[in-house]
């Protein structure tokens, strides 16, 4: 993934109120549209499955974190998100 600077990293939860505030889910979408293709890159370059067990478990940890992101960016939105993908 893309390195991002710490301020873009901690503004989903103001984002996510600004969006709220102004009644603009597109930028909710446009959030959830973008951590989708950083977390689809990601993996495509770094095998989780068959590395070292450290790499493997921070691997599946941030896997997780992007899938919870990705769940509450898809609720938000009133799209119930698929249980596998």
């Amino acid at each position: 993934m893309r390195t991002k600077s710490p301020s873009a990293r901690s503004s989903s939860g103001s984002e996510r109120q600004r969006a709220a505030e102004q009644s603009e889910p597109s930028i909710v979408t446009a959030h959830t549209i973008a951590l989708a293709g950083e977390i689809h890159s990601y993996l495509r370059d770094h095998h989780v499955l068959g590395v070292e067990p450290a790499v493997r478990d921070a691997r599946l940890l941030l896997v997780e974190a992007a899938r919870r992101l990705l769940v509450t960016g898809l609720s938000l939105l009133g799209i119930t998100p698929p249980e596998r993908m």
